[in-house]
């Protein structure tokens, strides 16, 4: 009766091997081609007498904005700027001393030929990602 159980786990293990992939695939299949159906509806809808505006995903083919950051890299720019914006902590701009301001120092004597042509620009934890990608530090 033992053997039977095994048996019977074991083609239990089988089945659950082969199907389990088989059913995670076609609920994949099932989830993309629901989530991807153009039955959505675009343009002005009304819900209630109240005309709401539902947007389209369709491509747009009018032209981009130009951009709205200097597309030249930033070595040509310190270098015409005449000075390095490196992102500080308060502390460090206040004291005058530290690791970070040594390194500001060294990279403005590198790129500039004078370790002083630097702006300090106050950064914290929270904004110093912001401030690299609106470029307002170097």
């Amino acid at each position: 009766e033992e053997l039977a159980q095994d048996e019977l786990q074991t083609k239990d293990n089988k089945a659950s091997t082969l199907y389990d992939p088989l059913f995670v695939t076609a609920f994949s299949v099932f989830l993309g081609v629901s989530l991807s159906s153009d039955d959505e509806p675009t343009g002005d809808q009304s819900i209630g007498g109240e005309a709401i505006s539902v947007p389209s995903f369709q491509p747009s083919f009018q032209p981009s904005l130009s951009p709205t950051f200097d597309p030249r890299p930033t070595l040509e720019i310190i270098q015409e700027r005449g000075y390095v914006r490196c992102g500080l902590w308060n502390a460090t701009i206040n004291s005058g001393k530290g690791s970070h301001l040594e390194l500001c120092r060294s990279v403005a004597a590198v790129l500039l030929g004078n370790p002083d042509s630097f702006e300090g620009v106050p950064v914290n934890f929270a904004n110093r990602w912001q401030h690299l990608l609106d470029r307002t530090v170097d």
